[in-house]
């Protein structure tokens, strides 16, 4: 069974940007705006944190949700703009940590109750999948081998070759 990457990090990435930007949105109304506020406060964040962190998860999540509805329209910024993305989810998702693991942040404040970061490190964990997964191919392997019609040959296309470098033989070129 083949598992194609392309469409696990289209999926990935709209199920990231969709939860990131709800969670976000969510930090504007209370209860979420006043439990997310003690977060801060408790857990010796600076101030301005509460305001990045919503204006965070709501710009990373529509750079992810962005990055999935315009995806031929953005063409290969598409890979940049999700990693960029990505990465910030990444470094959210450490201070998330921060905050679960520091001890006058109480559980009744945080998602679904819980204390251990769970729900960070599970999030982290996508993030950098999809961020892996979402590299532009390799250039390289790409131009490696390039098949080029030259005419057709009894009335089909006869398939040359093109050798690089990286590759000396068509047989090599399949194994990239």
């Amino acid at each position: 069974m083949r598992i194609d990457v392309e469409k696990v990090s289209d999926r990935l990435g709209l199920f990231l940007g969709t939860a990131i930007f709800l969670f976000g949105f969510l930090k504007l109304f209370d209860p979420f705006h006043a439990w997310f506020e003690v977060q801060v406060a408790n857990s010796g964040l600076p101030a301005p944190s509460f305001v990045m962190g919503i204006a965070g998860e709501i710009g990373t999540g529509l750079a992810l949700l962005g990055s999935f509805f315009a995806r031929r329209r953005l063409a290969d910024a598409r890979h940049a703009l999700s990693a960029g993305a990505c990465l910030s989810l990444i470094v959210m998702m450490c201070v998330a940590t921060y905050v679960h693991l520091q001890p006058n942040v109480p559980a009744a404040v945080l998602p679904l109750e819980i204390k251990p970061p769970v729900i960070p490190l599970t999030f982290l964990t996508l993030a950098a999948g999809d961020l892996a997964s979402a590299a532009p191919p390799n250039p390289a392997r790409t131009l490696a081998a390039r098949p080029v019609r030259i005419g057709p040959v009894r009335s089909t296309p006869a398939v040359l070759w093109m050798s690089y470098p990286l590759c000396e033989a068509p047989d090599a070129c399949a194994a990239l």
